[in-house]
């Protein structure tokens, strides 16, 4: 599905939630369509190819036959990911099943995957009524680990949560002063930041990849990995399992 509605930021000190839909990790949906997620059709979803692969501008009446479009969909330019869990107590065995079935394709979104993330954990949220504080007294603890296999690497191509990005000009156009990958990367630090007002803690691992400073501000100083296979991978796990578990027996 599509994301609610944005708008086109320049400035991320001075967002205007009232406006970025998508950016509220708080509010729920109502009748108000701006606030509503809304369905993807890359079936449907046509680019004007001219303009993508042959450069240039041209008028709707040079526009005559199938070749002056290209199908996001049929050119591998549309991926709509596995659907996302809820919080849960999971079985060791249906878990490895739903890892199992997760599929990597490159161009890699973080920002997406921050605002999701931050919406499932926030307690007073969409989700607040199975993930509120147990004590008022006693809040919580809220680990987030966010786990990247790649850079930020938006496509200006792709059919994904925002639309076509040059038609639908949602959250970012060719006319910008920031580039495609500056406002991915923006708007997942924005919504990090938005996260850790919850009092959820960041967690960063870049596997078979590196930290950049994007995710070193993002999760602070100490909550960082590298792992580039699977012992290394497994350390990371185990190390913030045990410092999770510090953190519970000194509160």
């Amino acid at each position: 599905m599509e994301e609610r509605s944005t708008y086109e930021i320049t400035d991320y000190n001075n967002v205007d939630l009232s406006r970025a839909k998508d950016l509220d990790i708080d509010s729920e949906p109502t009748n108000d369509r701006d606030t509503q997620w809304r369905p993807m059709y890359p079936e449907i979803v046509y680019g004007r190819a001219k303009n993508y692969w042959g450069g240039g501008s041209f008028t709707s009446a040079e526009v005559t036959t199938t070749a002056d479009f290209y199908n996001p969909k049929n050119a591998g330019y549309a991926a709509c990911p596995a659907a996302a869990k809820k919080l849960q107590v999971w079985d060791k065995t249906a878990f490895d099943g739903y890892v199992d079935g997760l599929t990597a394709t490159g161009h890699t979104y973080h920002d997406i995957g921050m605002i999701w993330a931050a919406r499932l954990l926030s307690p007073t949220g969409i989700f607040a009524s199975e993930n509120s504080d147990i004590s008022p007294s006693k809040p919580t603890s809220r680990h987030l680990i966010f786990m990247t296999d790649g850079q930020t690497e938006p496509f200006d191509l792709n059919y994904g949560a925002y639309g076509l990005e040059p038609l639908s000009k949602r959250r970012w156009s060719e006319t910008s002063p920031l580039t495609l990958t500056q406002t991915v990367e923006k708007r997942f630090s924005f919504a990090c930041e938005e996260a850790k007002k919850k009092r959820i803690t960041v967690w960063v691992i870049a596997f078979g990849t590196t930290v950049n400073p994007i995710m070193t501000q993002c999760a602070g100083p100490g909550r960082t990995f590298s792992a580039s296979n699977a012992g290394e991978l497994q350390t990371a796990f185990l190390t913030i399992a045990k410092s999770i578990g510090s953190l519970r027996l000194s509160e």
